[in-house]
């Protein structure tokens, strides 16, 4: 069973690195891995559906001016 919760964690874990890498960019993470960057949201979500179908998702914008961004249907 998916756990979000992990990928949350490693969001925070990998804030700056990940906000440099990806800067600006909507990030879908599964099992603690990046599985893409996207430009907008409904990028990042439409593709998360694709691969993910029904499943909750972890999407997190990559604002290196905020310091956290939540993003959780």
């Amino acid at each position: 069973m998916y756990d979000i919760e992990k990928d949350f964690v490693f969001f925070l874990e990998n804030e700056n690195n990940l906000k440099r890498e990806y800067k600006d960019q909507y990030i879908l993470i599964r099992e603690q891995k990046v599985i893409e960057g996207f430009d907008s949201f409904f990028a990042a979500y439409k593709k998360g559906l694709e691969l993910f179908a029904q499943d909750k998702l972890c999407i997190q914008h990559c604002d290196p001016r905020k310091k956290l961004s939540w993003i959780n249907r």
